[in-house]
């Protein structure tokens, strides 16, 4: 495959991510009840809340249409080393610190 075959390709699927989280983005805009539900099931004021595979799915389509846009832009170099530089755990650290904070900057701006 060339370059330039690479790349149309690459945008091709861009495209595509980009067409399905507009999607994902319209359902979970829509009602409450369509994507998170909260069920009692627990002694009186505890529950639980279930989130739907919709937005598992979203964080996984803009991880995909990220990792996209830094090959597109080049940021990705061909000869990179083939292992990671970090673990997956330290990896995963650092995005549950990041919704953390973003979790924690959302609730100041509400109140």
């Amino acid at each position: 495959m060339t370059p330039a075959e690479r790349r149309q390709a690459l945008e091709l699927e861009f495209a595509r991510l980009k067409e399905r989280q507009d999607h994902l983005d319209a359902t979970l805009q829509g009602a409450p009840d369509a994507w998170i539900r909260i069920v009692e099931r627990m002694p009186d004021g505890v529950g639980e809340v279930t989130l739907d595979k919709a937005v598992a799915e979203a964080r996984q389509g803009a991880l995909a249409m990220a990792t996209i846009l830094k090959t597109l832009d080049g940021t990705a170099v061909a000869d990179a080393p083939a292992g990671p530089t970090t673990s997956p755990a330290d990896e995963i650290r650092a995005a549950r610190e990041r919704k953390l904070k973003e979790a924690a900057a959302g609730l100041a701006q509400a109140h």
